[in-house]
């Protein structure tokens, strides 16, 4: 059983990976589609969805149920090889950076983020502080 059968399957991995094609599907517009089609839509575009999407306000809400504003600001990706005895396949890897006001600071987690144009979708953001404000980063690996 390959990595990608192992996953649709329910695996203990699947949580995390959820997310990851849940990012996919709502990168390509389509949040509601099933995995399948969503693993199989064009490799590699994720990035570009994202990229298409710099400048796109987000909303979050801090410990305490204050709203939030963040901007994605920067998309970086690079490629790896991941390879494995039965299954050489590439690993795509990417940050996205949001930036947020320094007085309303999220903590690291699990935050749920709400656009007006793709609905929400929950992220793991790392806060880092720059300047008078803070840059949250989430990390994504994207198996194909």
């Amino acid at each position: 059983m390959n990595k990608r059968e192992f996953l649709s399957r329910g695996g203990a991995g699947a949580l995390a990976s959820s997310s990851a094609l849940t990012l996919t599907s709502m990168a390509h517009g389509r949040a509601h589609a099933r995995p399948d089609k969503a693993r199989d839509a064009a490799p590699g575009r994720e990035v570009d969805a994202w990229r298409d999407r710099i400048g796109e306000s987000f909303t979050a809400r801090t410990a305490m149920g204050r709203s939030v504003t963040l901007t994605l600001a920067r998309v970086s990706a690079w490629a790896a090889r991941a390879h494995t005895l039965h299954n050489p396949s590439e690993l795509r890897q990417f940050n996205l950076t949001f930036e947020g006001a320094r007085h309303l600071p999220l903590h690291e987690g699990l935050h749920t983020l709400l656009s007006a144009s793709h609905g929400p979708l929950a992220l793991h953001l790392q806060p880092h502080r720059q300047g008078d404000g803070i840059q949250y980063t989430a990390h994504f690996s994207l198996l194909t």
